[in-house]
């Protein structure tokens, strides 16, 4: 069930590629064979000649049916040699027909053989990938000058010998196979003599090695499909040209990553400990009571406006220049953003001293008066308490100033810090808007490519 899964998986993955550079106009030979399970394979057979009974007589004993009762159809095949075709294709079926175009003649013969087998041959004298639809290649060739052209597609390489003993593995004298066939058709009584020729040729082990290679379909397709996939890449650049821009994609993402290091390590450098130095200034009894909201607010700018002189924003634009990504329409750190926090500060501070002394210092000093006033305590006990009502509500405003300058100074930290993330995703965002839809097209080759 599982491998079953794997094969039509597979046969998906090539239907996909096979329409892609169909509409792409790019005609990759073979790959409409790898879409799907072919109820039969077809060999093409590579012959020197299709005009010489000797170059065609390893099949014409291969196919033959020596105990039929029609010779007819083994006549016609026999002597199909004695024609100008320059192709036949060679088919079971249950009854014999020759049918023919201008190029091609096709028989369907009644071969024992190719029935058992399932195949179908493609006699020739030349290779034509991208429309002969063969699966695999036999060359029957003695002396191919030209074989390396063939070694790119899968191919079995088989013989002819003129010697009446035939020991090599993938030689064959067919003629002689071819005549103790015929022989044995005239008569049945040579049973021995037939045997021994067609052993002596090497037809018999030449005949197993082909049964037992046909038998393996989904071996011979992902052989195919092996060559195929190499072909792509040699006809499809932009696979090639996409590894080496992959290559340089990788290599920008590794200067983003590098510059919003450096950006973090300048912030935590430099602007953070200067703002904190700033802001442990501001912890002071005069400078709460003493300082306007004007200078206040001057101050903290100035604090601020130390972000700009950071090298945040000239190595994130030298960066930018460096991928091609234009000049950028906003800085990383919005430093108008972070300072328009700074007038709520006195206001929210201001409320506090005015609460205390209201609810708290004020009462007390009154209290403190009437009880001197009234002449039941003595001044120094109740200056005493006013004193310690003053203190009291002070350092209440001290710790609320303090706390709203930690919130300001927390806040500023989180904010610079999610700004430079923000803009590496921005930065990374433009580098994928940069992709063309073929760059898109070719990731989808290549996902397709690493499943098969």
């Amino acid at each position: 069930m599982k491998f079953s899964l794997k094969i039509r998986r597979w046969n998906s993955n090539w239907c996909q590629l096979d329409h892609i550079y169909g509409k792409q106009g790019i005609e990759i030979p073979k790959i409409k064979l790898l879409g799907s399970k072919p109820p039969q394979l077809r060999v093409g057979v590579i012959l020197r000649s299709l005009n010489k009974s000797r170059d065609l007589a390893f099949l014409s004993a291969l196919l033959a049916d020596v105990y039929t009762q029609d010779k007819y159809w083994m006549d016609v095949f026999m002597q199909r040699h004695c024609s100008s075709f320059s192709q036949n294709l060679l088919k079971f079926g249950p009854h014999f027909d020759v049918q023919s175009t201008e190029s091609i003649r096709t028989f369907t013969l009644p071969s024992p053989w190719l029935r058992e087998n399932n195949v179908q041959f493609l006699e020739t004298t030349r290779q034509s990938v991208l429309t002969d639809n063969c699966h695999l290649y036999l060359d029957l060739r003695s002396q191919s000058a030209d074989a390396s052209t063939l070694s790119r597609w899968p191919t079995l390489y088989i013989r002819e010998s003129d010697s009446e003993c035939v020991l090599e593995r993938n030689w064959v004298n067919s003629q002689k196979a071819l005549n103790a066939v015929k022989a044995f058709i005239k008569d049945k009584h040579q049973v021995k003599e037939y045997l021994r020729d067609l052993e002596d040729s090497n037809f018999l082990a030449v005949n197993k090695m082909l049964e037992t290679k046909f038998s393996c379909k989904d071996e011979i397709l992902q052989d195919l499909g092996k060559v195929v996939k190499a072909e792509i890449f040699d006809q499809d650049k932009s696979l090639r040209e996409f590894e080496t821009r992959s290559a340089e994609d990788k290599n920008r993402e590794a200067l983003i990553d590098s510059w919003t290091v450096n950006a973090h390590r300048e912030l935590q450098q430099k602007f953070f400990p200067m703002m904190k130095a700033f802001l442990r200034k501001q912890l002071s009894v005069g400078k709460l009571y003493t300082y306007s909201e004007s200078k206040l607010e001057l101050k903290m700018r100035e604090t601020l406006g130390l972000i700009e002189n950071t090298k945040i924003e000239e190595s994130r634009n030298h960066l930018r220049g460096s991928l091609a990504l234009g000049h950028a329409n906003h800085d990383v750190l919005d430093v108008q953003k972070l300072q328009d926090k700074i007038p709520g500060l006195h206001e929210k501070i201001n409320k506090a001293v005015y609460a205390q002394f209201f609810q708290l210092q004020l009462p007390i000093v009154i209290v403190a008066t009437l009880g001197v006033v009234s002449g039941q305590f003595t001044l120094f006990s109740m200056g005493s308490l006013a004193g310690v009502g003053l203190a009291l509500g002070v350092n209440k405003v001290m710790r609320q100033w303090n706390r709203l300058l930690h919130n300001l100074s927390t806040t500023i930290t989180e904010e610079t810090r999610q700004a430079i993330e923000l803009e590496r995703n921005s930065l990374r965002e433009e580098l994928r808007a940069k992709e063309s839809k073929e760059a898109q097209l070719t990731t989808r080759k290549l996902e397709l490519l690493s499943n098969l």
